[in-house]
């Protein structure tokens, strides 16, 4: 998940061991509807406000669920974020709960809670946003080890790698799974279907080729893996909300490691 107002990703070393893909930040300077893009991953959030010192206060913890879909989150100002970005197909485990029962659903505050009541640690006052980065990653040094199929390493490995544009019978046949056995192993593990998941990566990557590398709309598609320049022009609709020709001046994307 990003929420766009000052977003940043933090360059820290995570231990290959723990379940966390990436430390982010994002604080809001102003009032506005924050467009959300879908990256397939699970996310604990702190959601707070900063004083007029920058002391974090009023926090609330978030669980956001893998989503295919886009939406809108409402911001304020001076309202800050700080997340871990899970891994795909390593949330359930700190979770306790199969990801496809919150996939697409974000529970905030009690109900967050009631997933997971380990977080109520998170939520005591902070001296500053770095504070409560460091109460973060202390806190999943000591919950979230990583433990997943040996088997799904494989394909995440691979999916990323073609950037979604192998097929599933390939991803398949490849890590030595029958199509039903990766379809299972995704809906329990990921939250999503191998297909969608494919999709999502698909999407980010034709967006970097569209606002990172300069290709056309039509040299974008055929690079992605689409079928077609009207394929694209779908995928983006639905995943983002928007068409490849009308991409917002000030989108921010999650730094996925796609090649």
């Amino acid at each position: 998940m990003v929420i766009p107002a000052r977003y940043k990703e933090l360059n820290i070393l995570l231990p290959e061991r723990l379940a966390v893909e990436k430390v982010w930040t994002s604080v809001s300077d102003k009032v506005n509807d924050a467009l959300i893009l879908p990256d397939g991953r699970a996310d604990l959030i702190l959601k707070f406000m900063l004083d007029d010192a920058d002391r974090p206060y009023d926090i609330v913890p978030i669980i956001a669920g893998p989503s295919a879909d886009y939406w809108f989150s409402p911001t304020i100002k001076r309202r800050g974020f700080v997340g871990l970005r899970f891994k795909p197909g390593f949330g359930g485990h700190f979770l306790r709960v199969p990801l496809a029962s919150i996939a697409g659903r974000a529970y905030s505050g009690a109900e967050a809670l009631d997933l997971a009541p380990q977080l109520a640690n998170l939520c005591q006052p902070a001296g500053s946003i770095n504070a409560l980065i460091v109460r973060m990653e202390r806190f999943f040094d000591d919950y979230a080890e990583a433990q997943i199929s040996a088997a799904l390493v494989g394909v995440m490995n691979d999916m990323h790698l073609s950037g979604g544009r192998t097929t599933i019978q390939h991803l398949a046949d490849d890590n030595g799974l029958t199509v039903r056995t990766l379809h299972r192993l995704f809906m329990r593990f990921v939250g999503l279907s191998p297909k969608t998941f494919a999709a999502i990566l698909r999407f980010h990557r034709a967006l970097r080729l569209l606002t990172r590398a300069g290709l056309s709309p039509s040299h974008a598609a055929l690079e992605a893996g689409y079928a077609d320049q009207a394929h694209m022009t779908r995928d983006f609709k639905r995943h983002g909300g928007f068409t490849p020709n009308s991409i917002p001046p000030d989108l921010v994307m999650a730094g996925l490691p796609l090649s």
